[in-house]
């Protein structure tokens, strides 16, 4: 069984200055037809790709 270890106080800000906040991005478009999906789901694919977690939400 592996014994429990405190982190100290330079590994805990560490670990926190890894963590970044995400974005909200909004597309918008007057009309359907005009590529909102496929623009947020190309984008979300490149992201993805590069390892950032993605979530995507559609809103109708």
């Amino acid at each position: 069984m592996t014994q429990f270890r405190r982190k100290t106080p330079e590994e805990i800000l560490h670990s926190i200055s890894r963590l970044h906040r995400g974005r909200l991005k909004i597309i918008i478009g007057a009309v359907s037809g005009s590529g909102k999906t496929y623009h947020m789901l190309r984008e979300g694919q490149l992201l993805k790709q590069q390892g950032i977690d993605v979530v995507i939400c559609a809103v109708s």
